[in-house]
């Protein structure tokens, strides 16, 4: 019986023991995570922090650029052009809106948009070669007769120039030189009418 009782005594110191280390198994292990959690805590807060910095460093680089790109630079504003009498002539009115975007093509025949106007704008003329002359004249193109048919020619020397903000003088100049050769042939009544359009560009500086 006392032995028995000596064993249980063992047994139960034992079992005290174990339970005792199995508890702190627990406590370690539990404590582990606590770290380990800690850290990674930790961590992101760490990189929280050099992500703030990074975005705040790349925030104030972008910002002097902006800056720099913010620095007031000359603006084109708009060009004058000299040389058309675009309110009391019908033709300087056609070189100015269809004569600058006429560039004729070697090998493609096709008339430019302000030969077909200009052929229409004589067919709405007096039907007769000595109407017509008195009134292209008058809009300053030069006749003369060849033969059976009449020749005009119709000459332009246009300056557009290119201004920029608090520019005293113009930053670039264009010379367009224009010639109109209007050929009227046939008799009085039934009169046939052919435009040709010529135009050269020089480009000069404003100094």
């Amino acid at each position: 019986m006392r032995r028995n009782n000596q064993e249980l005594h063992v047994n139960s110191r034992t079992i005290w023991f174990k339970s005792e280390n199995i508890y702190s198994i627990h406590i370690q292990e539990a404590q582990k995570k606590r770290d380990t959690r800690s850290m990674w805590i930790e961590q992101r807060r760490l990189k929280s922090f050099w992500l703030v910095v990074f975005l705040v460093t790349v925030c104030a680089e972008n910002f002097s650029s902006l800056q720099a790109i913010a620095e007031p630079v000359p603006q084109l504003i708009y060009f004058t052009r000299k040389g058309l009498d675009v309110e009391n002539n019908k033709i300087d009115e056609l070189i100015n809106i269809y004569g600058f975007a006429c560039e004729h093509i070697a090998g493609f025949p096709k008339a430019c948009r302000i030969e077909t106007e200009l052929t229409a704008f004589l067919s709405m003329l007096s039907p007769t070669r000595a109407d017509i002359t008195r009134e292209l004249a008058a809009l300053g193109a030069v006749c003369g007769a060849e033969s059976d048919r009449l020749h005009c020619v119709h000459r332009r020397h246009v300056e557009s120039a290119g201004w920029l903000v608090g520019s005293p003088v113009p930053v670039k100049i264009i010379d367009d030189f224009f010639r109109i050769d209007l050929t009227i042939s046939g008799e009085d009544g039934a009169l046939r009418f052919e435009a040709k359009f010529n135009r050269t560009e020089r480009t000069r500086s404003s100094e």
